[in-house]
């Protein structure tokens, strides 16, 4: 069961990779602010162990105040559910902050915890000197990581998606920075295929095979499967992670937030029909449809 946790791990990178960014990937891009159009977005995960829940996640964006300019902060939550906790507790927690215009981290802060263990790791970006400075609260390290223009952490690299998109049978290279040292990471698009949700039906969605790359040499290659919708949100519907027993699945359950799209709509819809059968089924019985009352004599 350790182990099923520890794969679930992943889905912290790979819904990532997929589901809070803007703008194009692997390049140098200058934004104005009306660009940030799904900035306010709230997508809501859930994750199984074959059939059986395990835990939910949470992605979101939002807008606030860096040394006093408006910067994009960038939430990823997740933590495991009732039966699931009471065995090996999980929770994660990741915040990274980023400027608007050229789409380039901030400021990087990651909790993780699990049972007896946390990890509380920082890294702040110096543009000026291109510099990166890490540190673990947890053990009092600190390092500084040479970086170049472009360098940005896992959260801020994967905001460059959502507004290019990624092309089928094509494979992507780049480099994040992650913890004191810069990691190149591919992303092996395939074809497109259809992913069933609950709240939305059948999604059209794009396959893909993320992979990290350690000393050269590629990690967890075929392990994870990503799915992201060919939409013009691009979000991510479904995680497939190979898992002992069986495997841990992420699905989508719902997308909150700005915009009219077919996402939003279902959500409304949902939304109306719920509350008119609540109101509906809360209305005393019309006087009308009682059987009449005959007087006797």
């Amino acid at each position: 069961m350790n182990r099923v946790i520890a794969f679930s791990r992943l889905v912290l990178i790979y819904i990532l990779i997929v589901s809070a960014c803007q703008g194009a990937f692997g390049e140098e891009q200058k934004q104005d602010l009306s660009s940030l159009k799904n900035v306010g977005e709230v997508l809501e995960y859930g994750m199984y162990w074959g059939c059986i829940p395990i835990g939910s996640a949470t992605v979101s964006s939002s807008w606030t105040n860096f040394n006093g300019k408006p910067v994009v902060s960038l939430r990823f939550s997740s933590k495991t559910g009732n039966i699931f906790a009471a065995v090996y507790p999980v929770e994660d927690n990741v915040l990274s902050l980023v400027e608007p215009v050229a789409l380039k981290s901030l400021w990087f802060n990651k909790q993780l915890s699990r049972r007896g263990r946390s990890c509380d790791e920082t890294i702040v970006f110096d543009r000026d000197r291109n510099e990166a400075f890490w540190s673990a609260s947890v053990t009092g390290v600190a390092e500084k990581v040479k970086i170049t223009p472009d360098t940005r952490d896992l959260v801020a690299f994967v905001y460059n998606l959502r507004v290019a998109g990624l092309a089928s049978d094509t494979v992507y290279t780049n480099h994040f920075i992650s913890s004191s040292s810069v990691s190149p990471i591919v992303l092996a698009c395939g074809k497109s295929e259809s992913v069933e949700l609950d709240e939305y039906g059948e999604v059209q969605s794009l396959r893909i095979n993320p992979a990290l790359m350690y000393r050269g040499v590629m990690k967890d290659k075929g392990r994870v499967t990503v799915w992201i919708s060919e939409d013009l949100r691009h979000v991510c519907t479904k995680v497939v992670i190979d898992a002992p027993l069986a495997n841990v699945k992420v699905l989508l359950k719902s997308v909150k937030g700005p915009g009219a799209d077919f996402w939003i709509r279902k959500a409304e819809e949902k939304y109306q029909a719920e509350h008119t059968n609540s109101v509906t089924a809360s209305l005393p019985l019309s006087t009308s449809l009682k059987p009449a009352q005959t007087a006797v004599p």
